[in-house]
């Protein structure tokens, strides 16, 4: 019916209103695009006859009013363009409707099968179904289809009641969130075909820890933590240049670090990798190298001290420097402000003046006549006005050092903080002072 000329929407829409097709117009739970905004597949909605006839009818009147063959043919092109977008995008959105009622079925005969533990789904929103294998492996599908930014695809293992998580991908990424890391095993593409790599992933592992529980606690837990290790202290002992992945989604994007962004994110990375030490110590019981690998990190946030300590200081010279330029330059500055504020004020009069007198002057005219009357009150006018803008620019480009000075002090001042309490908590301040 689609594909028929003779047919309109409407006809195809009241066949499928009085057909079984019908069962597709309900509102489902079901995400197009994982990733996209502002998913949502709600009833559908007809369309208003009286609103397509008027659309017809002003297209006829259109080719009715033609003044050309051409015209006339362009019209109806129009027309029959708008008739067939209108019947294929009825038959294009049943044929996303149908995908989603077919998957509603499944997921209900997939909830009443107990032998089968989960299954891959398009839901819109948070969703985590969790499920167990054996005893001491937890397995939690977490996602958030259809929310923009905001969507995620995670896959959260646990064995033996502790979370495995990826320790990694804080030194393998520059865009890695500490919050994000904490909740997640292995995070996946938004993409409906990702279900498949969950699944596996969550078969491979639970197999190897049955069936070689050791090189499953090296694979998943112990190569982690080495990973992230190694990783810190090769990011402490680099002072040329650190390449960096971007981000998860962008893997083929790397990022060479140098001079202050490298100390900067040694900072970031070796203070903000003690936050992980909590979950890191319920580790131990698996492998006795987990305390080996604490005391590494505790060392590298030891040696990276006093370099962020020493950056510090010399953020605060700077700044005190760029404080009494830009003081030195600011009497100057608002005299010269003031000055060209009242040259630009009879500058605007003579404008106003020379318009009431002669409204039909041309721009250039008018540009040649202000510049000469200005000139003969305020002859210094150009030069005060460029001495002004140089020390303006100047004035400016200071201000901007100084907000750069300022931010870099207030992140190496949080590493240092963080630093100094993890240590000051858990007692071993006296390690710091050594």
């Amino acid at each position: 019916m689609s594909e028929n000329k003779n047919r309109n929407i409407c006809e195809l829409e009241e066949y499928v209103q009085n057909s079984s097709l019908s069962c597709l117009l309900g509102n489902f739970n079901f995400c197009i695009i994982l990733n996209s905004a502002f998913e949502n597949l709600g009833f559908y909605s007809t369309t208003k006859i009286e609103e397509y006839q008027l659309k017809i009818m002003s297209y006829e009147d259109l080719i009715e009013k033609a003044k050309s063959e051409y015209e006339k043919s362009r019209y109806k092109n129009e027309l029959e363009n708008y008739k067939t977008k209108k019947r294929i995008g009825v038959y294009n959105e049943l044929k996303i409707r149908s995908i989603a009622f077919t998957l509603k079925l499944a997921y209900d005969q997939c909830k009443k099968d107990n032998q089968i533990l989960a299954h891959s789904h398009r839901y819109r929103g948070y969703s985590f179904p969790e499920f167990k294998l054996g005893s001491d492996f937890d397995v939690i599908f977490k996602t958030n289809f259809g929310f923009g930014n905001s969507s995620y695809f995670y896959t959260n293992i646990r064995y033996k009641g502790i979370d495995i998580l990826p320790y990694s991908d804080w030194i393998k990424y520059q865009k890695a969130e500490k919050a994000e890391i904490i909740r997640y095993t292995r995070r996946h593409s938004l993409d409906n075909s990702s279900w498949l790599s969950t699944m596996s992933i969550v078969k491979d592992a639970y197999n190897q820890s049955i069936t070689n529980p050791i090189q499953f606690v090296d694979n998943w837990i112990i190569n982690e933590c080495k990973e992230m290790v190694d990783g810190l202290e090769a990011l402490l002992n680099n002072d040329k240049e650190f390449v960096i992945l971007d981000s998860f989604f962008n893997k083929n994007k790397r990022i060479p670090l140098l001079g202050i962004e490298l100390v900067n994110f040694k900072g970031e990375r070796i203070s903000g990798a003690l936050s992980f030490l909590e979950k890191i110590k319920t580790l131990n019981h698996f492998n006795p190298i987990i305390d080996n690998f604490i005391d590494r990190i505790l060392n590298c946030n030891i040696q990276i001290l006093p370099s962020i300590k020493t950056y510090i200081i010399r953020f605060t010279e700077n700044i005190a420097g760029l404080k009494n330029e830009i003081d030195g330059l600011r009497p100057q500055l608002t005299e010269l402000h003031n000055a060209v504020k009242l040259m630009n004020e009879v500058k605007q009069n003579i404008e106003s003046k020379i318009k009431s007198e002669r409204p039909l002057i041309s721009l250039n005219d008018l540009k040649q006549i202000i510049s000469h009357e200005l000139n003969l009150v305020h002859p210094e006018y150009e030069t005060t006005l460029t001495l002004y803008n140089e020390i303006f620019n100047q004035y400016s480009k200071l201000r901007e050092q100084l907000y750069s000075q300022e931010k870099w002090k207030a992140l190496f001042e949080s590493y240092v903080q963080t630093i100094e309490l993890y240590f000051e908590k858990t007692e071993q301040l006296e390690l710091l002072v050594s």
